[in-house]
């Protein structure tokens, strides 16, 4: 007999708890699940998928000094092979502009903190022109990077869509400028600009510093190659475009570059959200299995960018 709601209430409490005690739990256990690989990269191509560049380099007076050798050579002929194996392995629909600096005018000399010059303004891939420009530039003066920097937002604000500025230097800012407000003031002004820079052979961790937070105003990255073949990796890295990997709790759980290494996931569905020129793709569903190559494949349309997946291929 229950006189109140209270005499009720602490019955089901006793009934609940003897529910619980009686009840059997047992555990298992399981292998865990395998992992496949997931790539992502573009039709043969077209891995810049119409986005618009400039590339800067540095010609400076360090980069003829015989004190510091690369593998025996002079830093600018290191760095000359390098952009000439860019520029061989642009894809044919890249837009591009070259620009130097400190290469017309010596260290001292009036003007030689103006001394940056648009070599091939930005247009359709001209492997010729370009390779050319690359080739007779001499290295001589100072290091205007800040005055660079806005010269090249300059050259890119003509030109529609998304841009990406790479600067290659091996020293720091010698003209009182200051290469982070520069980019900053690149951005500010509206300008779609990511900026990548690369540190040749830097060996000053306050100048390491100073260059990695240009970039990261630009949202872009800083990378430091030491040798030829880290320049080159590096440039090609930066012309590469991020994707992130999404599980089942919309978490980012893995992130990579187009056309490098792929990850290493569990099997399992996955979301994957690709940052392009054109803007961000998400692909959504994409199986990886035990065992096998999942790859996305991305081609530029009229309308847009179209996503290709498949299990159990190569790119």
């Amino acid at each position: 007999v229950f006189r109140n709601q209270n005499d009720l209430d602490r019955a089901f409490e006793r009934a609940a708890c003897l529910l619980r005690s009686a009840a059997e739990y047992s555990v298992s256990w399981g292998p865990a699940p395998g992992e496949g690989e997931l790539r992502v990269a573009w039709e043969q191509g077209k891995a810049m998928a119409g986005a618009s560049m400039e590339l800067i380099l540095d010609a400076s007076g360090s980069m003829r000094s015989g004190k510091s050798r690369i593998g025996g050579k002079l830093k600018m002929e290191v760095a000359r092979e390098a952009l000439q194996a860019i520029i061989t392995s642009l894809p044919d629909d890249t837009r591009v502009g070259l620009r130097f600096y400190g290469h017309r005018v010596r260290e001292g000399s009036k003007g030689d903190c103006e001394d940056s010059q648009l070599m091939a303004p930005i247009a359709p891939l001209d492997r010729t022109r370009l390779s050319a420009e690359v080739e007779k530039v001499q290295a001589l003066g100072t290091t205007p990077i800040a005055y660079s920097i806005a010269r090249a937002c300059e050259d890119l604000a003509r030109i529609d869509g998304h841009k990406l500025l790479v600067l290659i230097t091996d020293g720091k800012e010698e003209c009182r400028g200051d290469p982070a407000a520069a980019v900053a003031a690149c951005r500010a002004n509206g300008l779609d600009v990511r900026v990548d820079i690369v540190g040749f052979a830097l060996s000053d961790a306050a100048d390491k510093a100073d260059m990695l937070s240009a970039a990261e105003q630009g949202n872009g990255r800083f990378f430091d190659a030491q040798d030829g073949e880290a320049l080159t990796a590096a440039i090609q890295e930066s012309l590469a475009m991020p994707f992130d990997v999404f599980g089942s709790r919309e978490q980012s759980i893995a992130n990579g570059l187009t056309g490098h290494q792929g990850l290493s996931l569990y099997q399992g569905n996955y979301s994957v959200v690709i940052r392009t020129a054109a803007g961000e793709v998400t692909v959504r569903d994409v199986t990886v299995r035990e065992k096998q190559t999942t790859t996305i494949t991305l081609a530029r349309e009229a309308d847009g960018i179209r996503a290709e997946t498949r299990v159990g291929t190569q790119p």
